[in-house]
């Protein structure tokens, strides 16, 4: 049997589902609603009781139903609670009517019947029963019942709000809040939802909170949220839970504390609440506060992705294909790239494009890939519209459109993306796209190249060597060559080759020449290949035996740090 506290009124609903809400009154010293004596044992109250409502006591035909319904004192039994309330509600009683009337909506002891339900609650509800008033004004708000009728709804709810009614005057502000069947006012919104808080509903006690935080109606006030957060939190809300954990892990509106945010996202996953299981899992996953744990992150993961978390979906997804804490494995990867990407998760979107184009877990598709990665583009997720830029210039997967590419990279560009900077910088370059415009082109390729983007680095140090959009330097063109060398760039090993033997920004040097010739020939490189064969008769056999042997080993190293 649960121990539950005895709840003498009627079971209410919540928004937006119809759910039971928690008891109100204790059961302590056996005082069931104040019609036994207060020191007798349970058993014998629990006796007493049935005999009053065997002799027709409504009001104990009523809580013997709801012992029947909780479960408390008696083995829970729906059918039993059906009975009673039936017995009370037969006799006019507003209690056994709405309870009645909620049995029917839950199909709980009988089958369930709607309109049944909506009879018997309206029933309970003109004899200005709070509860039944506001559990009315839910059912006229989703159309169970009786026909949805939003005024309707805003009429009943109202009146049960002027009751007091916590949840009444929850449902009241959820729909001031949102302009449902009245005017959207903030500050109105807020004043139901502190009433409700202030009376214990620990759903208003956090969009109270939630309020505070945004400043929705109010000043904001981070400090004033985590007061409401924490009253809803240790009522067990998972949603404050989460909230109180997140404030906590970024230290907003209160010191900055891993472990407590550990622990209360702990609480809220332990609830159930899909988006702590998710943060949970990424909290073992990074090792953030906590030592690494694949296994526990999985397992948080897993939990939240069942439930349809898009997050975590995409998270796991991220493990399956990088081999992280299970074997690798690129089609349930895919899998559950589709499931995030389909809830518009743009990190899973953008992921899912890249397996297609690779041909990961699937045949290749560009033509999906582009259909993913403009959806990831057009919340701006920066990679995918980098990408998409690079699909739109190569023309694949979608026809050539250098105007859009140049959109696209564009905007990945402006929010510091190598990639998407070199990408802009060579339409300016080749005039493809946008009129062609030699200083915007440096420009671009500058902002890569600081960036350490080899390609970026290597076109900046060509046209340095030609002065184009920038005075002509030999020594600048140099050394962006060998930054980008040193990243094992095969065309700027050439140039490095090239500049040595023209000795531009360096010190001619036949033998340097023909060693970064040979360097970016292995390499794969046409152009070095002519080069060294160039050279071979400048230079004498022992230099050539060296400059074979250091581009050996830099091939080694697949031409990185060869410089």
């Amino acid at each position: 049997m649960k121990r539950l506290l005895l709840a003498a009124s009627l079971l209410v609903l919540a928004q937006p589902a119809c759910v039971l809400a928690a008891p109100d009154n204790s059961i302590s010293g056996i005082d069931f609603q104040k019609i036994l004596p207060k020191n007798e044992s349970a058993e014998k109250a629990l006796l007493s009781l049935r005999s009053l409502a065997e002799k027709g006591n409504v009001r104990a035909q009523n809580s013997l139903g709801l012992l029947y319904f909780v479960g408390d004192e008696v083995e829970q039994d729906y059918a039993e609670a059906f009975k009673w309330f039936s017995m009370s509600a037969a006799q006019g009683s507003a209690l056994g009517q709405g309870n009645l009337g909620l049995l029917y909506l839950e199909g709980k002891g009988v089958a369930r019947d709607e309109k049944q339900a909506a009879r018997w609650i309206k029933e309970s509800a003109a004899q200005d029963n709070a509860a039944a008033q506001a559990n009315l004004g839910m059912l006229y708000l989703e159309g169970r019942g009786v026909d949805k009728n939003v005024a309707h709804a805003l009429l009943w709810i109202r009146k049960a709000a002027a009751q007091k009614n916590a949840t009444a005057l929850f449902t009241l502000a959820n729909m001031i809040k949102a302009g449902t069947g009245t005017e959207q006012r903030y500050s109105e919104a807020m004043a139901n939802y502190r009433k409700a808080a202030e009376l214990g509903h620990a759903g208003a006690q956090y969009a109270l909170g939630q309020m505070y935080k945004s400043g929705q109606g109010v000043r904001q006030d981070h400090g004033e949220a985590i007061s409401w957060f924490r009253l809803a939190a240790e009522q067990g809300e998972a949603t404050a839970q989460l909230s109180l954990a997140y404030a906590y892990a970024k230290g907003l509106g209160v010191i900055k504390d891993g472990d407590t945010a550990l622990r209360w996202y702990r609480l809220a996953a332990a609830s159930g609440n899909a988006a702590a299981q998710a943060n949970l899992g990424g909290i073992y996953f990074s090792g953030d506060g906590v030592p690494q744990n694949l296994p526990e992150a999985l397992k948080w993961y897993r939990l939240a992705a069942a439930k349809g978390d898009a997050d975590a979906q995409a998270s796991l997804a991220g493990m399956y294909e990088q081999g992280r804490g299970v074997p690798q494995n690129d089609v349930e990867a895919l899998r559950l790239y589709r499931l995030a990407a389909a809830q518009e998760q743009g990190a899973a979107q953008l992921n899912l494009a890249l397996m297609l184009m690779e041909g990961k877990g699937t045949a290749r598709d560009d033509v999906e890939a582009v259909k993913w990665l403009r959806l990831a583009a057009e919340k701006g997720n920066v990679q995918a519209q980098y990408n998409l830029g690079v699909l739109l210039t190569q023309g694949q997967g979608v026809p050539q459109d250098f105007e859009e590419a140049v959109k696209w990279s564009k905007l990945a560009a402006e929010k510091g993306h190598a990639g998407a900077q070199f990408s802009l910088g060579m339409r300016y370059s080749q005039g493809q796209g946008i009129e062609r415009n030699d200083e915007s082109a440096v420009k671009w390729l500058q902002r890569a190249a600081d960036q350490g983007h080899a390609l970026a680095q290597n076109s900046l140090g060509m046209r340095y060597a030609k002065g184009l959009g920038v005075v002509a330097d030999q020594a600048a063109a140099f050394k962006w060559y060998e930054k980008s060398a040193r990243q094992g760039n095969a065309n700027a090993l050439n140039n490095l080759g090239l500049a040595y033997e023209q000795g531009q920004g360096v010190k001619p040097d036949v033998a340097a020449a023909y060693l970064w010739f040979t360097t970016a020939a292995k390499a794969g490189l046409a152009e070095a290949q002519k080069n060294k064969t160039r050279l071979n008769k400048k230079i004498n056999k022992q230099q050539i035996n060296k400059a074979e042997a250091q581009a050996d080993e830099c091939k080694k190293h697949l031409f990185k740090d060869c410089v």
